[in-house]
């Protein structure tokens, strides 16, 4: 409460009573939201062998210089929405792998280490030194369901393994979302506890649960105000 206190003062004082009620009306008007996702986690060492794709693939990490790649990326209109998007995440320090056939970009995920803000949860996460957050994953349609993207996370993370014998994936998938977690599964990930929030009139309760969860991020459940 002194939370709440202090930020209506705070509005008082630059906006006068005024202000205030403004403020509050808009809050009532927003509707609540709720995000549930599970949190899996993989041992890399443990990850499933799968059956090779077929098709002929070309392997690379995407710089801020491949104009082509982040192009492609953009078009995806999945994780980034725009090449403005995909250049600030490649300039925050995010690294992101393409699977390629025929000099075509067909399926891409993204990785995260140390510290990286969620866009999407609005908040910040912290991983040890042998933990990874990997997101945005996509592959085109017409190309999926060929083993392309666990051959992609497989070739793309066989010199990270090579230096860091216990690293570890960390992935969020929403619990309603039944494919994407059978295909977790597949590759090894396991259920390991849940993240998300509880917004109700611009307050949100965020949540991280679970022992083996992102052990260096040390706020697990807080208040947000928007």
């Amino acid at each position: 409460m002194s939370q709440l206190n202090r930020r209506a003062l705070s509005i008082m004082s630059s906006e006068g009573i005024a202000g205030l009620m403004r403020r509050l009306s808009e809050r009532l008007r927003r509707r609540p939201q709720f995000i549930n996702l599970y949190v899996l986690k993989l041992d890399y060492k443990d990850v499933a062998k799968l059956l090779p794709p077929t098709m002929d693939l070309e392997i690379t990490e995407v710089v801020e210089t491949d104009d082509r790649e982040t192009e492609a990326l953009a078009g995806f209109g999945f994780y980034g929405q725009s090449k403005r998007q995909i250049l600030q995440f490649l300039a925050e320090r995010q690294r992101c792998y393409v699977a390629k056939h025929d000099n075509r970009v067909v399926s891409c995920y993204w990785r995260a280490t140390g510290e990286y803000y969620d866009y999407s949860l609005k908040r910040r996460l912290y991983l040890a030194d042998n933990e990874e957050y990997l997101l945005g994953f996509f592959t085109l349609a017409e190309f999926r369901g060929q083993g392309i993207f666990p051959y992609l996370l497989e070739s793309s993370s066989a010199e990270r393994t090579r230096n860091c014998a216990n690293l570890q994936a960390v992935i969020f998938v929403r619990v309603d979302n039944q494919a994407s977690l059978r295909s977790s599964h597949k590759l090894g990930f396991k259920i390991v506890g849940r993240v998300g929030f509880i917004e109700i009139f611009g307050i949100r309760l965020h949540f991280l649960l679970g022992r083996e969860v992102l052990p260096k991020t040390t706020r697990r459940i807080f208040l947000q105000f928007f």
